[in-house]
């Protein structure tokens, strides 16, 4: 562990540097469209936000905070009611229809990325989905962020989106909008009736429309025969077979979907390709798997993704804690395991910038860590006392979950945990009973908070690991010895042992 800690001391301090030179670190995954079908959309966007109408004064300055877009000028906010989706998506919303889901629009020169803040309350759709939607829709070079205070499908935050592109100038396409909310609803619909996940849902989406713009790219017209038999071969690819009714719906999607600007488009056989090759991109709460999927000898033969050595494409940090990772498996260290999974998340929110395919990177080794800590668990239960204890991987998943629902709902316990996580290399996702709160002893340095870790494999409500105290006005955080009633200064950014 001593390696990755002055890899990301290094980097931490790297960062600094670069910041005060004003020099962009941040690596973006490159989604873009044809920019001779696109080029009126080039450089019109600018940040603007679309808030649901049914929301109380409380919650729509909570929306905006969420979404980063609480220090836009009001005219760069718009209201969306239920009129607003009916004239983008044509549910039969009227006035009263109540709208929770909102968006905001950001530029970037480096394609399209979605980033959904709150993704327990967006139950329905994923970042995937709203990706593979947007990009049909013809949207490009921005970051669309799309958030809810409260529960919901989220199927309707796309028409926030389309009404805030339309507002700042960019050009849609009737057409094109269509398709992007039919495929919402096909891939919907894929899971109900032939049990896809959502994943897999969106996986035969993209590898039909890819197909479909390959032969575009290729012969520049495609007919019904055609697109019939590409439907066919995915359907057999996914393991479908699909009644007649069911094979002209996807038929008829997929001819739609020929019509639009972006299938006719150069770089999007490349685009969709490069999706296809990305199985961990998105909010890790919406993919947290199933443990299901593989064997324990599967994760025995895995071998250290080379990918992730490209420092065109990811940070220095990705590889180290890959390394870690392995290294953890191979000495058969149990309590490596929640270390590493909790620097997953003290690294990303330090590195707010990283590209998709960074956050992918992370969200596969958090997989890797969960699937082993799966298979130790029977272990870990022989030693329980009085019964058994709760899986970790739950434990894991309910602090993960937790840590959302203080970031919408209780902002300041959010900061005070993610805040003392940096500090101590313990994240909150990972260990057990890691909560922050107020200082029930006396501290020699004036500290308001602390929080005591406990072992997150132990068998044992009992297995204390440390104590710290911080002081949240000053941010320092000290190391408590209960014994000794002493408090030893810890630097604020370490990677613990």
């Amino acid at each position: 562990m001593k390696a990755l800690r002055q890899i990301v001391l290094f980097t931490m301090a790297l960062i600094l540097m670069l910041v005060t030179l004003n020099i962009d670190l941040g690596i973006n995954l490159v989604v873009s469209a044809n920019d001779n079908v696109l080029t009126e959309n080039q450089s019109v966007v600018r940040p603007a936000a679309a808030v649901g109408t049914s929301l109380t004064a409380q919650e729509y300055n909570r929306t905006l905070q969420l979404l980063t877009a609480d220090d836009l000028a009001i005219d760069d906010i718009m209201l969306v009611d239920g009129a607003v989706l009916d004239q983008y998506l044509n549910y039969g919303a009227d006035a009263n229809t109540i709208v929770i889901s909102s968006a905001a629009i950001f530029p970037n020169e480096n394609g399209l990325e979605i980033e959904i803040i709150t993704p327990t309350n967006i139950q329905s759709i994923s970042q995937t989905t709203y990706h593979n939607a947007a990009l049909t829709a013809g949207a490009n070079n921005m970051t669309i962020k799309i958030a809810a205070v409260k529960p919901v499908t989220g199927e309707g935050a796309l028409a926030a989106v389309y009404a805030l592109l339309e507002k700042v100038g960019y050009q849609l396409d009737e057409n094109d909008i269509g398709v992007a909310e039919d495929e919402i609803q096909i891939i919907i619909w894929l899971q109900e009736n032939f049990g896809l996940t959502e994943e897999q849902a969106n996986a035969f989406i993209r590898e039909l429309k890819r197909l479909v713009s390959e032969r575009l790219q290729n012969q520049e017209t495609i007919n019904e025969d055609e697109i019939r038999e590409i439907v066919l071969d995915v359907c057999s690819q996914f393991n479908i077979d699909p009644t007649e009714d069911q094979l002209l719906y996807i038929i008829n999607f997929a001819i739609a979907y020929s019509g639009t600007r972006f299938a006719n488009s150069e770089d999007a056989t490349d685009t969709l390709k490069l999706h296809n090759e990305i199985d961990f991109e998105g909010e890790w709460i919406h993919l947290i798997p199933p443990m299901s999927n593989w064997t324990h000898q599967d994760l025995l033969n895995l071998e250290n993704p080379e990918v992730y050595r490209d420092e065109t494409m990811y940070h220095p940090i990705i590889p180290a804690m890959f390394d870690r990772y392995f290294s953890v498996v191979k000495e058969d260290n149990a309590m490596g395991m929640p270390h590493i999974l909790g620097h997953t998340f003290i690294v990303e929110a330090m590195q707010p910038d990283f590209s998709q395919a960074e956050g992918a990177a992370l969200n596969r080794l958090r997989t890797y860590i969960y699937y082993h800590s799966m298979y130790r668990e029977p272990e870990r239960q022989s030693y329980a006392i009085n019964g058994s204890v709760t899986p970790v991987i739950d434990d894991w998943t309910a602090q993960t979950i937790s840590m959302e629902d203080m970031l919408i709902n209780d902002p300041h316990s959010f900061d005070l945990n993610q805040r003392m996580g940096n500090a101590t290399g313990m994240a909150y996702q990972s260990y057990a009973d890691g909560v922050v709160g107020p200082i029930t002893g006396n501290s020699s340095n004036n500290a308001d908070y602390q929080v005591t870790y406990r072992n997150p494999l132990g068998a044992v409500s009992v297995s204390h690991i440390a104590d710290y105290h911080m002081d949240s006005h000053n941010n320092r955080f000290y190391e408590f010895d209960m014994l000794s009633n002493q408090e030893t200064e810890i630097q604020q950014i370490m990677i613990s042992q």
